[in-house]
């Protein structure tokens, strides 16, 4: 039986998007990746023996994975990691995790603490100017900023070099293996890059995926092939990197500046930006390379683990901290109505408000299986789109209403399909859908 601690980052992409500001963002993943280093983490381990980097789980930004001897003294090892994560990511909260199994994929808990965020001493003191919900450590200047967003400010780097982009950006260009194409600086810039209609350009999507039926896939891969076990982090690890370039081929034009703001890539995890037009065509893409990559390395195993996505589309300016709490709603409830489904969950904040609506999940597939659908909607006329909308709200109009006007407008064959029953996605929802789709 083997012995496992691992040491993580809880609700790392709320920490992450816990100052507003993008360049917080950016300061917040370069200090995560600093704090978690395998190097960094390897010098702890001195003086500790029995203990050593679990190579069943890999690195991944925000996670301390570690193996133990029967015998070794966990306690010890995990505090002074803990201190470590503590002085380097002062409000982030942490996770002190004890297991054991033959595997780390067939591990059982024996024991998980958190170690929440501090509470401020003085709640009357000068609120941050980036987070606001710790004072400031000085109040001098206009932006008085705490412990943590302090430190993010200088570890922010520029996305306007290759050079120095934070790390799921830097390992973005690397994967891309490119040295002459740049990174959007902010959501303004993303937002330019848009892909829809002239003068559109004032909207981007933060999308959020996450992996689905992983424990399933691992335990289906223990029973039939133990001795790859140790390759799945990598294998996973690279699908979701396969599927994030997926989804970025399928909407990058060949720009000077690709068309992605990547905030957290690792594991099973994907928080990225892209333009509102693009997101569509990128989360079709990314679900299916991400399934594909698996299939090929593992072709026997049935089932293998797809990717759930909660996507936000927004004003370029809107609060980023609101909208990651939002995609974390939607990614959630995904999750639910398919369980290890490949499914989607949206909202528009401009549209829709910043509170999670009742809209059903979608299965992902269907981007891509009734794309042509979707592109023929699209393309019927704005005020005629926003006639059938308003044909469709509840008190407006009765359904003999609705079919009168599709006649009218000879607009049967292209709602029809929103309309039939059990179709998957309703006409008001496809609506809603297609104007964000791409020109």
């Amino acid at each position: 039986m083997t012995r496992y601690l691992d040491i993580s980052v809880v609700q790392i992409q709320q920490w992450l998007a816990q100052a507003p500001t993008l360049k917080g963002r950016r300061g917040a993943s370069t200090m995560i990746r600093e704090a978690t280093d395998p190097d960094r983490i390897a010098e702890l381990l001195t003086g500790h023996p029995g203990i050593e980097p679990n190579r069943e789980q890999g690195p991944i930004d925000g996670v301390v994975s570690l193996v133990a001897a029967e015998d070794a003294d966990t306690t010890s090892v995990g505090s002074a990691v803990v201190t470590r994560l503590r002085t380097r990511l002062p409000t982030a909260t942490l996770r002190v995790v004890h297991a054991s199994g033959p595997t780390y994929g067939q591990r059982v808990i024996d024991s998980s603490v958190d170690w929440p965020a501090p509470v401020p001493e003085w709640p009357l003191a000068r609120p941050c100017a980036w987070c606001r919900l710790l004072p400031a450590t000085d109040d001098s200047g206009p932006e008085a900023l705490c412990a943590d967003c302090r430190v993010r400010r200088p570890q922010a780097g520029s996305a306007l070099s290759p050079r120095t982009p934070p790390g799921p950006e830097r390992d973005l260009l690397h994967r891309l293996g490119t040295q002459t194409r740049l990174l959007p600086n902010d959501f303004e810039d993303l937002a330019r890059l848009g892909l829809g209609p002239d003068r559109d350009d004032t909207h981007v999507a933060l999308v959020y995926a996450d992996g689905n039926a992983l424990g399933r896939f691992i335990k289906t891969i223990a029973e039939a092939n133990p001795a790859v076990l140790a390759q799945l982090p990598d294998t996973i690890h690279n699908a979701t990197w396969a599927a994030v370039l997926a989804g970025l081929a399928a909407i990058d034009t060949g720009g000077q500046t690709l068309p992605v703001i990547a905030h957290l890539v690792g594991g099973d995890d994907i928080l990225l930006s892209v333009p509102a037009h693009g997101v569509w065509d990128f989360v079709a893409a990314m679900s299916a390379a991400f399934v594909a990559t698996i299939t090929a390395e593992h072709p026997q195993t049935p089932d293998p683990p797809t990717l759930s996505a909660g996507v936000v589309i927004h004003h370029r300016s809107f609060p980023f901290s609101t909208v990651v709490e939002l995609a974390s709603e939607l990614l959630r409830a995904a999750k639910a109505a398919g369980p290890g489904q490949a499914m989607l969950s949206w909202q528009s904040i401009t549209h829709d408000g910043d509170q999670q609506t009742e809209r059903p999940a979608l299965a992902t597939d269907a981007l891509g299986e009734r794309a042509a659908e979707f592109t023929k909607l699209a393309a019927v006329a704005h005020s005629q789109r926003q006639r059938l909308a308003w044909l469709l709200r509840p008190g407006n109009a009765t359904e003999a209403d609705l079919h009168a006007h599709v006649d009218r407008l000879d607009l049967g064959a292209t709602v029809g399909p929103f309309l039939a029953p059990g179709c998957g996605v309703g006409l008001a929802d496809a609506l809603d859908m297609v104007r964000w789709w791409r020109r």
